[in-house]
C-alpha cells in the first residue's frame, strides 16, 4: 500500500482560516502520487456558506485550539486591528487566555450581516469551580478584514456575565472526547462517533504505545480511532508522524487526520480511513491495522520578510535547469517561458538543518523564493522508503484572498545531483514590490531526523469492527 500523507487538523484550520477568504476546513488532504486502483486520493472539505456558520465554525476552531493548549498558534485568527491595538499580541493573548478553556460553550445570538463591520457572537461558556459549575454570557466580536474576512477579537473572552445553567447535553464541550466528537462529526459522516465500535486493543514497543480505540467497517469504507503515545516522553524533542497501515485491501482514497494532542499524556489520537476497492476480505478473517512506521520530526519557521526587504531585488531571471522538474503530480503544466532566480550568486542564509535561503526577490510581477537543501537528503527504512525534508513557504497579503497570489505549478523542485532527491526548491506566487508592507512570507521546513520502525501492529477479528 502507498503511503497517505496526513496534516495536523487544528494546524491545517489555522492556516486555512488565515490564508483563505473561504472558510473550508480540511479535515486531512491525501497527497500520494496514486492508489493501488490508479486514482488520486480525494479530499474531505467541508465548506460553510452561511455567514452564521462560518463564524461559529471559526469560534469552534479558536476555542479547540485554547483548549488544547496551541495559544502560541491562535494570533493567526485574530484581528488585524487587534494585534496592532495590544503591541504584542502573542503576550496579550496569553494574558487573555491564561485561565483556561471552558469545559464547554453554546452560542446564543448572533448580530450582524456580510459587509458589517463587526459581528458579534453571543455565547454562555460553562466552566468547573469548587462548588460545581458556573456560568457566563460573553460578546464575541468579529472584525472585518479588507479581503472580507471576518477575524475574531479575543478582548470578549475575558469579560462576561453571570449567565443561567444551561444542559450539558446543549452544549459544545472542549473536553477530549468532546473535540474528538466534534471533529469526527464536522469532518466525516453525521453520527459516525457514535457507531465506531469499541476495540481497546494495544501494542507497545521502543516506549510508543498504539492503541486501535476502535473502529468500524461498513461496506468498501473503514475507520480506525488509533492513539499513539510517547509512555516515557523520550522523543519529546521531536513532532511525532505516524504512517498507518492495514491489510483491508486496496484502496481508492482515504487518509488520517490528528483529532486530539494531549501534551500531559504525549498521546495524540487519529482517525484512519479508507475508501476500499471492494469491502475487505482479509485472510483467515483477521483484521491487521496500526502503525508502519514514525518519523521523528523537527519544525523551524522562519520569517522571510526581513530578508526580502534586505535582499529582495527585481531580476529578469533565468530559464530553469534541464534536469527533471520534481513538481507536484497532478499539477499544473510549467509554462515553457518560466523563469527562475539566478543562482550564480546565492545569499546562501542559513535557515534550517542545512536548507539555505540561496534567492528571494521579484521576476516581472511575482515574487520568488528560491532554497537549497545542501543537507541530508534521506533516513532509511526497513520498508525501502525514505524522505528527510521538507519545505513550505507560507505567503498570505493582507487585504488579498490567497487565489489572488496562488500560482497553481508552484513550487517548482529539481534534483541538481540526479540521485532521486530535491535539492532546489521554487516558491513563486502573483505578489509584487507594493505588497511588501502589508506580507505574511515565512519558510516552514520540517526535517526527520530519524525513523522508528518496527510496526505496531494489533490484529482482530472483522466482525469485532463490522455492522454489516
Amino acid at each position: 500500500m502507498k503511503r497517505l500523507e496526513y496534516k495536523r487538523f487544528f494546524a491545517l484550520i489555522i492556516s486555512m482560516l488565515f490564508l483563505c477568504s473561504l472558510c473550508a476546513a480540511v479535515f486531512a488532504e491525501e497527497t500520494s502520487a496514486g492508489t493501488e486502483d490508479g486514482a488520486a486520493p480525494e479530499r474531505t472539505d467541508i465548506e460553510l456558506t452561511d455567514l452564521e456558520q462560518v463564524v461559529r465554525h471559526r469560534l469552534w476552531g479558536f476555542f479547540c485550539g485554547w483548549a488544547e493548549g496551541e495559544t502560541d498558534r491562535l494570533e493567526a485568527l485574530c484581528a488585524e486591528e487587534w494585534k496592532k491595538e495590544n503591541g504584542d499580541p502573542v503576550q496579550a493573548l496569553q494574558e487573555i487566555l491564561k485561565d483556561g478553556a471552558p469545559h464547554g460553550y453554546k452560542p446564543v445570538g448572533f448580530s450582524g450581516k456580510d459587509g458589517d463591520p463587526f459581528l458579534t457572537v453571543s455565547v454562555i461558556m460553562q466552566r468547573e469551580s469548587d462548588s460545581g459549575y458556573v456560568y457566563s454570557r460573553h460578546e464575541i466580536v468579529y472584525r472585518r478584514e479588507p479581503d472580507g474576512y471576518y477575524a475574531i477579537d479575543p478582548g470578549g473572552i475575558r469579560s462576561g456575565e453571570p449567565a443561567e445553567a444551561v444542559p450539558e447535553q446543549e452544549l459544545t464541550l472542549l473536553t477530549p472526547e468532546g473535540i474528538i466528537r466534534s471533529c469526527i462529526e464536522l469532518h466525516q459522516e453525521e453520527g459516525l462517533y457514535d457507531r465506531l465500535i469499541p476495540v481497546n486493543a494495544a501494542v507497545e514497543k521502543q516506549g510508543i504505545r498504539v492503541e486501535l480505540i476502535s473502529g468500524l467497517v461498513q461496506g468498501e469504507k473503514t475507520w480506525f480511532m488509533i492513539s499513539v503515545q510517547d509512555t516515557e516522553g523520550k522523543y519529546g524533542g521531536y513532532d511525532l508522524e505516524p504512517t498507518f497501515n492495514d491489510n483491508a485491501g486496496s484502496y481508492t482514497s482515504g487518509g488520517w487526520g490528528e483529532l486530539y494532542h494531549d501534551r500531559a499524556e504525549n498521546k495524540s489520537t487519529y482517525l484512519y480511513y479508507l475508501q476500499l476497492s471492494r469491502p475487505p476480505q482479509p485472510e483467515d478473517g483477521l483484521l491487521t491495522v496500526g502503525v508502519n512506521h514514525i518519523r521523528l520530526n523537527e519544525t523551524k519557521r522562519t520569517d522571510l520578510v526581513p530578508l526580502l526587504k534586505q535582499y529582495g531585488r527585481t531580476e529578469e531571471g533565468v530559464t530553469p535547469p534541464t534536469l527533471e522538474r520534481r513538481i507536484y503530480e497532478g499539477s499544473p503544466a510549467v509554462p515553457d517561458d518560466v523563469k527562475i532566480l539566478d543562482e550564480t550568486e546565492p545569499l546562501d542564509i542559513p535557515l534550517f538543518k542545512g536548507v539555505c535561503l540561496t534567492g528571494i526577490g521579484w521576476i516581472g510581477n511575482q515574487l520568488h523564493v528560491q532554497y537549497r537543501n545542501k543537507g541530508p537528503e534521506s533516513v532509511p527504512m526497513r520498508d525501502g522508503s525514505t524522505g528527510a525534508c521538507w519545505i513550505w513557504t507560507d505567503a498570505y497579503v493582507y487585504g488579498r484572498s490567497y487565489n489572488e497570489i496562488d500560482v497553481d505549478y508552484s513550487p517548482l523542485r529539481w534534483d541538481m545531483d540526479d540521485d532521486g532527491w530535491t535539492d532546489r526548491d521554487e516558491f513563486i506566487a502573483s505578489i509584487v514590490p507594493e505588497d511588501t508592507d502589508r506580507l505574511t512570507l515565512a519558510a516552514e521546513i520540517t526535517v526527520t531526523e530519524s525513523v522508528l520502525d518496527e510496526g505496531w501492529y494489533v490484529q482482530i477479528p472483522l466482525n469485532t469492527v463490522s455492522r454489516e
